[in-house]
């Protein structure tokens, strides 16, 4: 099955049912992403907070979430963009994803030590420049990292500049793709 053909559609049918930008960026960012053909022993995988955190950094969409807005916390956002994953992934038939959805541990060096959902191979990230100093910082001196990531608001994330995510762009280049 094709990957993108299967995306494009499942957005399409979804258009009517929601706000269709997190849904064109976040199949966009799904197929930027690069993944090792071999991964290392050393990659930890990658959480659903990581994932999210570089798929805002790089869109600037930061509320996926239907009823979400720039006050809604980090935890509520990564569920959100990770029930989306799944749900294109069901709607699709295609993981767009290596490996498995599992509990890594990739947040240990942050202090956050039991495992956490996400998925067991960590791709090649699009903005870890933009939002790994922002998780540091939420992360040092804290009793309890995971409670102060968990209760960010989203409105407070970095996002790049320029963003690498443009709908205008992403949308002429389906109309008029490259011989």
């Amino acid at each position: 099955m094709n990957f993108n053909r299967t995306f494009d559609q499942v957005v399409f049918d979804l258009k009517s049912k929601r706000n269709s930008r997190p849904l064109e960026a976040m199949k966009w960012y799904w197929k930027q992403l690069q993944w090792p053909s071999v991964p290392s022993p050393s990659n930890r995988g990658a959480t659903w907070l990581e994932l999210y955190l570089d798929f805002a950094a790089a869109t600037g969409i930061r509320t996926v979430g239907v009823s979400h807005s720039s006050r809604s916390s980090l935890k509520l956002s990564k569920d959100a963009f990770s029930s989306l994953t799944s749900f294109l992934e069901a709607r699709s038939g295609i993981s767009p994803f290596k490996g498995k959805r599992a509990n890594v541990t990739s947040l240990g060096p942050f202090g956050i030590r039991h495992g956490l959902a996400g998925v067991s191979i960590a791709p090649k990230f699009l903005c870890l420049e933009v939002w790994l100093p922002f998780l540091h910082a939420r992360c040092k001196d804290q009793a309890d990292p995971s409670l102060s990531l968990s209760s960010t608001q989203v409105g407070s994330l970095p996002v790049s500049s320029p963003l690498l995510f443009s709908p205008v762009r992403e949308g002429f280049s389906r109309l008029f793709p490259p011989p």
